[in-house]
């Protein structure tokens, strides 16, 4: 592969400003070929997939570590309502059973 400015070197003919990765994309995906694209092109090609490579592994990072707090947090959760559930029951006999005393502090 060959850049521009070698091609504008070589023929004297002037280039036109790189295309877009949006439109090298497209244009690979119809094609299914770099050919036909600078080096320049391709390389922003290479890098722009790159990039999304990294996002994507970001992406996935932070969503396995928002699903393991949102884990810790059920479970959390699930031992703070065993142990309200066991005070009410608790309140719940007291209540109802008159021979159970109850502790004064003073």
């Amino acid at each position: 592969m060959t850049t521009s400015e070698e091609i504008v070197q070589e023929t004297g003919e002037e280039i036109p400003t790189p295309r877009s990765v949006s439109v090298l994309l497209h244009i690979l995906e119809t094609d299914g070929t770099y050919q036909g694209m600078t080096d320049e092109e391709i390389q922003s090609i290479v890098d722009y997939e790159k990039q999304l490579a990294h996002m994507e592994g970001s992406t996935e990072q932070l969503h396995n570590e928002y699903a393991n707090h949102c884990a810790s947090m059920q479970e959390l959760t699930a031992s703070s309502l065993q142990a309200q559930e066991a005070m009410l029951q608790s309140i719940i006999e007291r209540a109802s059973n008159p021979q159970l005393q109850v502790i004064q502090y003073g």
